[in-house]
C-alpha cells in the first residue's frame, strides 16, 4: 500500500511538472514550434513520458489549456455562488449586485497573478492560430460562464430575455474585462500605473459595471 502511494505521488508530480512546463513553452512558442523533446528536457522527464501520460503532444496541449483555466480559477465555485444567490432572490436588484460581483471576481481572477498573465499569452496564441482544442475549451469553460452571465442580464433587464441581442450584451461585458487582460502592458502605460493593484482592479470593475448597467437600463422594448 505504501509503495502504491509513493508511485501515485510520483506520477502526479510528473504530470504536474509536464503541465507546468507545457504551459510555459506553449505560451512562448505555440503548439507547432514546441517539440516533445523540448517539453521532456524542460520537465526533466523521459521523452516517452509525454505519450505515456497524455497520449500525444496535441492531447498534452489540450490538457495544458484545461490546466491553465483551472489554475487561474476561471472554473471557481465563487461564480456559482454569485449566480445562485441572485437567481434564488430573483429580483432586478439582486441581478445588479450579482453582475457587479461577477465582473469584479472575473477581473481579480484574470489580472491578479503571474499565472493569469501566462494564461493570457497561451490563449492569445490559441486565438491567433486556433487548434481543435479551442472547441473543447469553449464548451467546457467559456460557454457555461457566458450563459450564466446572460441569465443575470435577462434578470436585470427582462426586455432582453428572449432577444437575439442578449448574447451581444453578454459579450460586451466580457470583452471589456478581457481587454484589460490581453492589453495589460498597454493599459498600465495609459493609466500611468506600474502594476495592476487590488485598488485599481476594484476601480476598473466598478467602472465596467456602472457603464454596462447604465446601458442595460436604457434598453428599450421597441429596440429589442
Amino acid at each position: 500500500m505504501a509503495n502504491n502511494l509513493v508511485e501515485n505521488q510520483e506520477e502526479l508530480g510528473t504530470k504536474e511538472r509536464l503541465l507546468a512546463v507545457a504551459e510555459k513553452l506553449f505560451a512562448e512558442r505555440g503548439l507547432a514550434a514546441t517539440s516533445i523533446r523540448d517539453l521532456a528536457r524542460e520537465a526533466e522527464v523521459n521523452v516517452a513520458a509525454v505519450n505515456y501520460y497524455f497520449g500525444s503532444k496535441e492531447n498534452l496541449y489540450l490538457e495544458t489549456l484545461r490546466y491553465a483555466f483551472q489554475q487561474t480559477g476561471v472554473s471557481s465555485p465563487e461564480f456559482q455562488k454569485i449566480i445562485k444567490k441572485a437567481e434564488v432572490i430573483n429580483t432586478k436588484e439582486a441581478a445588479e449586485i450579482a453582475i457587479t460581483k461577477y465582473i469584479e471576481e472575473f477581473l481579480l481572477l484574470i489580472l491578479s497573478s503571474d499565472q493569469a498573465r501566462r494564461h493570457a499569452c497561451l490563449m492569445s496564441r490559441e486565438i491567433s492560430d486556433p487548434t481543435p482544442a479551442l472547441d473543447v475549451i469553449v464548451q467546457e469553460f467559456i460557454l457555461p460562464k457566458n450563459r450564466a452571465l446572460s441569465r443575470l442580464i435577462a434578470q436585470f433587464q427582462p426586455a432582453l430575455a428572449n432577444s437575439d441581442k442578449l448574447p451581444l450584451y453578454t459579450l460586451s461585458i466580457v470583452s471589456q474585462c478581457l481587454h484589460y487582460h490581453f492589453a495589460l502592458p498597454i493599459i498600465l502605460k495609459v493609466l500611468n500605473q506600474k502594476e495592476m493593484s487590488p485598488d485599481l482592479i476594484s476601480r476598473i470593475a466598478k467602472h465596467i459595471a456602472e457603464f454596462s448597467l447604465t446601458a442595460l437600463k436604457g434598453v428599450n422594448q421597441i429596440e429589442v
